[in-house]
């Protein structure tokens, strides 16, 4: 039982490190409010926060970053008005794919390729599409910035890293809701 042998983990890091910082990371893909053993924990307990729809006061809000952060190279003008690489296996994907894979300025892939080809890719859109994964987020929103691209995000529930970063002048947050209409999504993009 996973429950289990997180309160079993807990309970023995308490013990043996009461006067310690101790450090935890759960997995981006489950949403960490949803996990009991994470909420009310001692004050010498962090943890790692790549997806929460409610932060509580150990987390510590993180982007799920798994790119490297060196520049992307060489400026590469924007060939479409917006696109998405990625896979396509959650509802919320199939519904903005199917909304976009026909219009006109929209770029859509599931095909995989290698990381700068990627990038360099990302860097023909002028804004990103970052729907939802199989979590409350997506890294691919963490990719638009490092190429320099706004990017817009369907993630209802989630609750973006560093607060305190005014996430709305250099992102969208659209929401899923509106996720197949096409005329909200370019309004927002406008």
């Amino acid at each position: 039982d996973v429950t289990a042998n997180i309160q079993l983990l807990l309970n023995y890091l308490f013990a043996s490190y009461p006067q310690k910082i101790i450090v935890l990371s759960y997995n981006h893909d489950r949403d960490c409010a949803t996990v009991s053993e994470l909420q009310d924990l001692p004050p010498n307990f962090v943890v790692l926060q790549y997806n929460t729809s409610r932060p509580t006061p150990s987390d510590l809000l993180l982007p799920f970053w798994n790119v490297s952060t060196n520049p992307p190279g060489e400026e590469i003008q924007p060939e479409y008005l917006a696109g998405f690489i990625g896979n396509d296996r959650t509802p919320l994907r199939r519904q903005l794919r199917d909304a976009v894979k026909d219009e006109p300025g929209f770029f859509w892939s599931d095909e995989r390729m290698p990381q700068d080809e990627y990038l360099k890719l990302m860097r023909k859109f002028r804004y990103c599409l970052c729907p939802r994964g199989g979590g409350l987020a997506s890294y691919r929103q963490y990719e638009a910035i490092q190429c320099l691209r706004p990017p817009v995000i369907f993630a209802d529930d989630t609750a973006l890293p560093f607060p305190e970063v005014k996430w709305n002048t250099f992102s969208i947050r659209a929401s899923e809701t509106y996720v197949d209409n096409i005329g909200v999504i370019i309004s927002a993009m406008n």
